[in-house]
């Protein structure tokens, strides 16, 4: 089931240099510490935030080596190497740096954990679905290369967010939508190659929403934006037909690295 392949898919584990030569007890093994990961690092994140925002920087350091710690573990080299990097800030305190860094750091982090829960689940039967699909949709999509990027999100600052970052790339069209009842109504009469979707909306939850596309046989891939890489949240996802994941605060890399994924 955890395969070489996908785990070297995982770009934020460093590897690369190491897995060809495990065996299969030993990557069974090896993925078991990364389930371990995925488990533990929402109650460390939870913990270093609160004392990053009571300015508790003796008790943040601590956690913040033990993550440090956890990521060395799983060979997340890059991101331990950003521990080290934010440990040595806080000898010079400038609190809006250290919080900037401290939420790229948990971004990508929690970005990573995601990435280690779709192992388990249907991520490549759903890019195969989705490959299969564009390629049924025949040679017109693939000739005049422009991509409808349907987003939903009951957030206007989100949804310009979303709109900014992607106005460099000319294939893609996006129309932004503030609500599910919206959503539903505009995919009746047009062709959406793929869904962004916030989870938290008032009318209608993004788990909702993913359901009912699903259910009237929309195949295009769904991204979810979200702020939370807890197990329970990830496992709910997939199981309503989710291919991905966008991690709050949005950042250009990750937007353009997870949509091409999936349009190319």
């Amino acid at each position: 089931m955890y395969d070489k392949e996908n785990m070297l898919a995982i770009s934020s584990l460093n590897i690369a240099g190491r897995i060809e030569h495990m065996s299969d007890e030993q990557i069974e093994k090896y993925f078991q510490m990364l389930e371990s990961f995925v488990d533990n690092f929402p109650p460390r994140e939870e913990k270093l935030r609160a004392f990053l925002e009571g300015k508790d920087y003796d008790s943040f350091s601590k956690y913040l080596d033990i993550i440090w710690e956890m990521l060395t573990k799983i060979h997340a080299d890059d991101m331990a190497k950003m521990c080290v990097e934010l440990i040595e800030s806080l000898k010079e305190i400038n609190h809006e740096k250290i919080e900037a860094a401290t939420t790229e750091l948990l971004s990508n982090i929690s970005m990573m954990s995601v990435d280690i829960q779709m192992l388990k689940h249907s991520y490549q039967k759903n890019r195969q679905n989705t490959a299969d699909n564009q390629n049924k949709d025949g040679a017109e999509q693939s000739q005049n290369k422009e991509f409808n990027i349907l987003a939903v999100d009951d957030s206007s600052v989100s949804l310009e967010i979303l709109k900014t970052l992607l106005s460099d790339i000319k294939e893609y069209k996006i129309t932004c939508l503030s609500s599910g009842m919206l959503a539903m109504r505009y995919i009746q009469h047009h062709r959406i190659d793929l869904y962004i979707l916030d989870i938290e909306m008032p009318d209608m939850d993004g788990y909702e929403l993913a359901s009912k596309i699903k259910e009237l046989g929309h195949t295009a891939p769904i991204i979810f934006l979200t702020a939370s890489a807890v197990r329970e949240a990830v496992e709910k996802a997939m199981a309503v037909g989710v291919s991905d994941f966008i991690i709050k605060p949005i950042s250009k890399p990750q937007v353009h690295e997870r949509i091409k994924k999936y349009l190319y």
